[in-house]
């Protein structure tokens, strides 16, 4: 063999035995040697935990030759930003492999990490993984039925794809037209959407986007004259969230529902007479029934006048049936008749003021009518009966006994 082909040979079995140059690095001045120093191995990002108010990352050491590990989040445009950095536990009998870090930043819709391990040779990453926090204050956590209409989206932040309707037969596509009365979208068989979501590289349920129709503009809520209130601008506007499924699950085709921020209600196909058949599925609900009337109000004080045509006297028993004292005999009211007709005309009234909040029944007994005596469980001898409540804000009732 030639001294060039021996020369090639040799050379080619060194390269396929030494090791991948992804797996170490080596640094200057060691080349040539046996020394070699590896980056770290990724650490194991567990499952985020999402409240209303933060999110929970937590992170378990792979590896035993990192400086350090840090967290980096995505922002609104989608960059990422470190957010924390802590140093690595590991050591003789320290045994320190899991880690925590509490984010409560609120500025962005779609949560979205990723935590490295770090060393002076390089580091390694765990993989994105986001999440939305379900937070009640942004966004509606249950959805009614009726309003999980919409599919299509693009479930790819900045993608382009078609908003259809669920509950429309035909032309189900929502597009720019042009209209007469009110904002310029139309029905039809085929339409092109824009969705830019706030974080995240995936359109997730309870995310705040932005949605654009191709050829019209950024839609988002605006008062009209005529139809449904929305209106087309030359700027994104994040007040659209894709809700009706778990916060944080990204949508893959799945029906969902159009919350908007800026008027607290969901966008639905609905017959309109002017205008692109939507509306707000609030106004298209019957009107509340009309609330019960007051209840009635009690008696701050009792009158009662004795007009009876006999002109005889009688004589008033009171039971408060909320103590459960029975019949007291209170007062004995004489005829307040006149001769000459007319009543009440002469003599006092007999006037009670009960306890406020006590029930109390009042009877009038015809004692000295044939057959009578007095006593107040002989039906046939009295001349009245009335029931009511105590209420020192209540109202002076007039009784005239005839």
């Amino acid at each position: 063999m030639c001294v060039v082909g021996a020369t090639l040979l040799a050379s080619l079995l060194s390269a396929s035995s030494a090791p991948a140059a992804s797996m170490i690095h080596l640094p200057p001045g060691t080349q040539g040697t046996a020394t070699y120093q590896f980056v770290p191995s990724a650490p194991g990002l567990r499952p985020l935990e999402p409240t209303a108010s933060a999110v929970t990352i937590r992170w378990s050491d792979h590896s035993n030759n990192e400086q350090k590990f840090v967290l980096s989040k995505r922002d609104g445009t989608g960059r990422w930003l470190v957010i924390y950095q802590v140093p690595t536990r590991d050591g003789p009998g320290t045994g320190g492999d899991d880690y925590v870090f509490i984010d409560s930043d609120r500025s962005v819709s779609g949560q979205c990490y990723k935590v490295a391990a770090v060393n002076q040779n390089g580091e390694a990453d765990t993989r994105e993984t986001c999440t939305v926090r379900p937070d009640p204050s942004r966004f509606p956590q249950s959805v009614p039925s009726k309003v999980k209409q919409w599919y299509g989206l693009s479930n790819r932040n900045d993608g382009t794809s078609s908003l259809r309707s669920g509950v429309r037969s035909f032309e189900d596509r929502l597009t720019w037209g042009h209209q007469t009365y009110g904002v310029d979208l139309d029905w039809s068989d085929r339409s092109l959407w824009k969705i830019e979501a706030r974080g995240g590289p995936h359109l997730m349920y309870g995310q705040a986007v932005a949605l654009r129709v191709w050829g019209g503009g950024w839609l988002t809520y605006g008062q009209q004259t005529w139809g449904v209130d929305l209106q087309l601008s030359s700027r994104p506007s994040y007040q659209w969230y894709v809700v009706g499924g778990t916060p944080g699950t990204p949508i893959d085709n799945e029906e969902f529902a159009l919350w908007n921020s800026a008027t607290d209600d969901y966008l639905i196909a609905s017959h309109q007479t002017w205008g692109v058949n939507l509306d707000w599925y609030q106004k298209t609900l019957p009107p509340p029934p009309p609330p019960p009337p007051p209840p009635p109000r009690g008696v701050k004080t009792f009158i009662a006048n004795n007009c009876i045509i006999e002109q005889r006297p009688l004589e008033i028993w009171v039971a408060d049936l909320t103590a459960g004292t029975g019949y007291m005999d209170t007062a004995r009211l004489d005829s307040q008749y006149a001769a000459g007709g007319g009543c009440p005309f002469v003599g006092a009234p007999w006037t009670f003021t009960p306890k406020p909040g006590h029930q109390y029944l009042v009877r009038s007994v015809d004692y000295t009518a044939p057959g009578c005596t007095n006593d107040p469980m002989i039906g046939s001898c009295w001349r009245s009966q009335t029931t009511f409540t105590g209420d020192a804000n209540g109202v002076v009732t007039s009784l005239t006994i005839g």
